[in-house]
């Protein structure tokens, strides 16, 4: 057998994983999910699941890291020095856009039942690559530290509502909602 087709078989048994999971995420939490019932959900046995994972909560790690590495690779397409203010506005609506294709797994890893400190890891690293020089004026205030996590707070709640009235706004003005309200510019001007 090829290297190849042994790359493919790999990332097909990852994948029907993954949407195992997700698909029993809806109906329990993360600590009352088994690896028995999981192979069991994606037609795999346990061998085949120890293979790649050393449990439930490795799986969950790397469900997150590949989320996080994602939304930094949108985020790593716009030159964020440029003088052309939209930018922002663009790199945030491409993760709006990824959060929404990816809408069962990131109301899991987003909502009010995900882990916090991934949702602080996924908004500090947005927040650190959109703020230029104005995160860099902003780090020189009293109290950053509560602004930051007042900021991205405010983002994953604004996220949270998006996804439970299931994403009727767009991602482009959820993108500039966000943006306009962690930086205080007003957002009644824009459609």
């Amino acid at each position: 057998m090829s290297k190849k087709k042994d790359d493919r078989r790999v990332q097909y048994t990852k994948m029907v994983i993954k949407e195992s999971l997700i698909n029993l995420l809806s109906e329990k939490p993360l600590s009352k999910i088994t690896v028995k019932e999981l192979c069991f959900n994606a037609g795999i046995n346990r061998a085949t699941f120890y293979s790649h994972y050393r449990d439930i909560y490795d799986l969950m790690n790397k469900i997150q890291d590949e989320l996080l590495a994602n939304v930094e690779s949108y985020l790593d397409l716009v030159n964020f020095d440029h003088p052309d203010s939209t930018l922002p506005f663009q790199a945030m609506e491409q993760v709006f856009e990824y959060i929404k294709d990816n809408a069962k797994l990131t109301t899991h890893l987003l909502g009010k039942d995900g882990d916090f400190d991934f949702q602080r890891r996924v908004f500090t690293l947005a927040y650190n690559k959109i703020s230029g020089d104005f995160g860099k004026t902003i780090n020189n205030i009293d109290d950053t530290e509560y602004l930051h996590t007042f900021i991205i707070t405010g983002a994953v709640g604004a996220i949270r509502k998006w996804l439970n009235d299931e994403m009727v706004q767009s991602p482009k003005y959820m993108a500039k909602l966000v943006i306009n309200l962690a930086f205080g510019i007003p957002t009644l001007a824009f459609k």
